[in-house]
């Protein structure tokens, strides 16, 4: 008999460098798994993190439980790697220099969307004890409390910090969705502050370093610091010193000649982000790319003379400049015959950018014959000084190559980052939008009288209503006047001209989003141009529905977004009317197709994500891809031996011999949220006009607008600081902030209640019921709905596994409400369908274990199966699985 041997525990890793690879090797962690690390942890070890602290010969008192050792003010991970960051009572021993590197270097390790968690005394909350009537022993241990233990070197708190310090620093390094929640310990009366937030995009090391200068100005005392500051400012420097003498030496210098326009008439056309547009700095500065903009007039508005023109002056001011790219317009950039020339010295990569069409339209040679045949042969003209060409419409790729252009890459159309709305605005009661020009057949579309209620075009885009297009005008008439003059234009002019024309912009673009939150959804009409132009997107990232005219012969560009998803597509008056009615009826449904498109621009289309794709193309040759199924195709299928593959899943025979629903797929993907939302709004249409109504577990309020008829009132504890229901971390307006168990209102208050998805997340789920059902007044209704069978969700604030009729039967008897009506939300069949579907979106993150076909096997998990479980539900329900039942009860009089 063998004895068992116990053997001792491995000692933790000491992270230097590479730590990575250190805790792959220490089996702490495995690559594509998410990385949350604990820093600082001390005694408290917390599970699924990777615990650091010092090494225990660095503690007097302190015991620590770390997975792994190291000086945390010492250790990198590598950017983008980490997925959480979260100190408790850490912060508070760096100092004010220290602190500030430390949050760019987190912000640099967090991935986009990773969450940052600290915890310190509150500087605040402990300052109120020490001005109170509190005893001495008390502000004694308020004071111990923001000065440390001072056991051991290390153990000094040596800065303070307070929710309003948060939410200013952070916000000016880059995070977002900042929440700070501050108490204090009745025991001890001593204060502390919690802050979450989350990492909102890249932000250059450089802006941010310009940030923390600023931040560290707030801690002087006086205009007489200005030594003391200078002092911080290299402390500061020092620490990223390695970075910033890297990023010199290997920056990508690129010179973009930025296209604009003389007026504002002609400039609103041009967007802000629109490539070539000053708004590229933005994406050119997050891939960390040392840029030069040289502004550039369009083909219509050629100066008089050569040299008045800011070209005439390049040479001059950029004398000391050298350049590995230039980026430049080629169908609207006047670039005259003596620039032309100049052009190939500049750099040895000149990438020239089409951001339309390069066939015209024929109409186009109807209504401007002359100007499409100017452009035309500008787009010639420019096309010949280019190495590398990025197209706005997909065919132009294969195009241009068959005229022996080598290298040629697809651009669909994006915008900043930071432009994209956080969270989906409410609903608005407003016609749909179209701004546009009247050309083609648009003016038709526009007076059909079956349109015409549900579709709008303002007069004048939103900017209009400032001084801002004025101040467009007149800074370009100071700059043709100082051209003109004779005079020495020096680089102070043109860094003067720049700055100015960047706010303006911003400002226009800034009115213009908002602009395009007033109507119910933004239309895309018939267009000349064969690609999606920036109004698609930008009414995506205000967090509206786009309905765009379907353009022909462009299969790459429909993927681009799902139709009925994340798109509303339509090529008839007939279709687009179809979508208007459907928008007007179902508010949930434009929320969920708003959020889809907002989440996919996201992850594809934004302007960093594409110039980094198309860095990485001229260096490599990549064609990058802009969807998740392009993704999908490209991924290796994993290797197998040649007799080792079966027979097929299933064959087509056996799948079209299948019964299955006709329905949108996206329709059968999310049965369950939908079949709800349309429960709650058959159900809000029931209650009178003015009735008071309380949403319990509100959230982010979704259901809001269904109750416009009605004092809609909210409920949440708000403490889950997670992703929520429609895809943000934000609670919406909430009334009552409170325990579902003691909702601050009194007896009898409410005509209505609504309570969904909430009372698995509810610990004493009974005394839920309790509650509510003494909230409603006696006739009143609550419509509550729970799950069955869900998986962990909205974690750790999930009690319970499921909710059936005979809970209710039971418990809201006892609390004097009758049961009218128990609807389960699908059967068996239904559940197992978005199972099949689940199980898809798992495998395409994965598709090294889809085997040889992994395209085959997603749709039939994805597509075939939830088609045909869904059709069989309508035919053989067994509600013993459902997803969850929805229910209306009433409270009784008083026996």
């Amino acid at each position: 008999m063998s004895q068992l041997i116990s053997m001792p525990d491995p000692t933790p890793p000491t992270l230097k460098v590479n730590p990575l690879e250190q805790l792959c090797a220490a089996g702490l962690w495995k690559r594509g798994q998410p990385l949350h690390l604990h820093l600082g942890c001390g005694e408290q070890h917390f599970d699924n993190y990777i615990n650091i602290d010092y090494p225990p010969s660095q503690h007097q008192v302190m015991k620590p439980k770390a997975d792994a050792f190291a000086n945390i003010t010492e250790i990198e991970f590598p950017p983008q790697s980490v997925d959480e960051i979260r100190l408790h009572h850490v912060f508070e021993h760096f100092n004010r220099v220290t602190a500030l590197a430390m949050l760019i270097r987190w912000h640099q390790w967090l991935k986009v969307g990773g969450v940052l968690h600290l915890e310190t005394p509150d500087l605040m909350g402990s300052a109120q004890t020490l001005v109170s009537n509190s005893p001495f022993k008390i502000k004694m241990s308020v004071a111990r409390h923001l000065a440390g233990d001072q056991a051991d070197a290390w153990a000094y708190h040596v800065d303070h910090w307070f929710a309003e310090r948060y939410q200013h620093t952070l916000k000016r390094l880059g995070f977002c969705n900042i929440q700070t929640r501050s108490w204090t310990r009745a025991d001890h009366q001593i204060s502390d502050v919690e802050v979450r937030a989350a990492k909102a995009g890249d932000v250059p090391l450089k802006t941010q370093l310009e940030a923390a200068e600023e931040l560290l100005w707030n801690s002087t005392v006086s205009p007489a610091e200005t030594s003391t500051h200078a002092v911080w400012v290299r402390q500061l420097h020092a620490f990223f010193q390695p970075v910033l003498h890297a990023s010199t030496d290997s920056k990508l210098r690129i010179l973009v000649l930025a296209l604009d326009f003389r007026t504002w008439n002609d400039a609103r056309y041009w967007s802000y982000p629109a490539p070539i547009n000053i708004g590229m700095e933005e994406g050119l500065s997050a891939n960390h790319v040392e840029y030069t903009t040289f502004p550039v007039r369009s083909i219509h508005e050629k100066p008089s003379l050569p040299s008045q023109s800011w070209l005439h002056h390049f040479t001059r001011l950029c004398a000391d400049k050298s350049f590995d790219q230039v980026w430049f317009e080629v169908v609207h950039s006047h670039l005259d015959d003596m620039f032309l020339k100049l052009l190939p010295s500049l750099a040895p990569i000149r990438v020239g950018h089409a951001p339309e069409s390069l066939e015209p339209d024929p109409q186009e040679f109807v209504n401007n014959p002359d100007p499409t045949r100017q452009r035309q042969a500008n787009v010639a003209k420019l096309l010949s000084c280019a190495t590398h060409v990025t197209v706005a419409d997909e065919k132009d790729v294969d195009t241009l190559k068959a005229r022996g252009f080598k290298n040629v890459m697809w651009w669909p159309a994006t915008l900043p980052q930071g432009w994209v709305t956080q969270e989906i605005p409410p609903i608005s009661s407003k016609p749909a939008l179209f701004y546009g020009a009247l050309y083609g057949e648009r003016a038709a579309w526009l007076q059909d009288p079956d349109l015409k209620d549900y579709l709008v075009r303002p007069t004048h885009s939103p900017e209009f209503n400032s001084s801002y297009p004025q101040l467009f005008d007149a800074l370009n008439r100071r700059a043709d006047e100082l051209l003109a003059s004779g005079v020495e234009v020096t680089s102070a002019h043109l860094d003067r001209y720049l700055a100015d024309l960047r706010h303006v912009r911003k400002e226009c673009f800034s009115l213009w989003m908002k602009g395009l939150q007033e109507g119910i959804a933004v239309v895309n009409l018939p267009q000349f141009g064969k690609m999606y132009g920036g109004r698609v997107v930008e009414g995506m990232a205000a967090g509206r529905p786009v309905a765009a005219f379907e353009i022909p012969d462009r299969p790459r560009t429909r993927r681009l977004f799902k139709d009925g998803e994340q798109i509303l597509l339509f090529s008839t008056r007939g279709q687009l009317l179809e979508h208007f009615k459907r928008i007007q009826s179902d508010p949930m449904f434009v929320r969920r197709v708003a959020l889809k498109a907002r989440n996919n621009l996201l992850r594809h289309h934004t302007q960093e994500n594409r110039i980094r794709q198309c860095l990485e193309w001229i260096q490599t040759g990549t064609e990058p891809v802009f969807t998740d199924e392009e993704m999908l195709e490209r991924s290796d299928p994993v290797p197998v031996e040649a007799d080792s593959a079966g027979p097929p899943l299933l064959s087509p025979d056996i799948l079209s011999s299948l019964p299955k629903s006709r329905l949108p797929l996206h329709e059968i993907h999310d049965f369950n949220q939908r079949a709800r939302d349309e429960w709650v709004l058959q159900k809000s249409k029931t209650i009178p006009s003015g009735s008071l109504v309380l949403d319990v577990g509100a959230g982010t309020c979704p259901y809001r607008s269904l109750f416009s008829h009605c004092q809609y009132k909210t409920h949440d504890f708000k403490k889950f600081e997670g992703v929520k229901l429609d895809g943000t971390t934000n609670y919406g307006e909430i009334d009552y902030v409170s325990d579902i168990a003691a909702i601050p209102a009194p007896d009898q208050s409410f005509d209505c209640i609504l309570c969904t998805e909430v009372l698995e997340h509810v610990p004493r789920p009974i005394d839920a019921l309790r509650e509510m059902s003494r909230l409603l007044k006696t006739g009143g209704h609550l419509f509550c709905t729970a799950p069955l069978g869900s998986g962990l969700h909205q974690l750790p604030f999930h009690y319970y596994g499921g909710y059936t009729p005979h809970f209710y039967q039971t418990f809201l008897a006892q609390f004097g409400m009758e049961i009218m009506e128990i609807t389960p939300n699908g059967g068996f069949f239904k559940q197992l369908g978005q199972e099949c579907a689940r199980a898809a979106s798992l495998l395409s993150e994965h598709p090294e274990f889809a085997g040889l076909d992994p395209q085959t096997l997603l749709k039939i998990l994805a597509d075939d199966l939830p088609r045909y479980f869904y059709e069989i539900d309508t035919k053989l329900v067994n509600v013993h699985f459902t997803v969850g039942f929805m229910l209306t009860a009433r409270k009784r009089s008083p026996s």
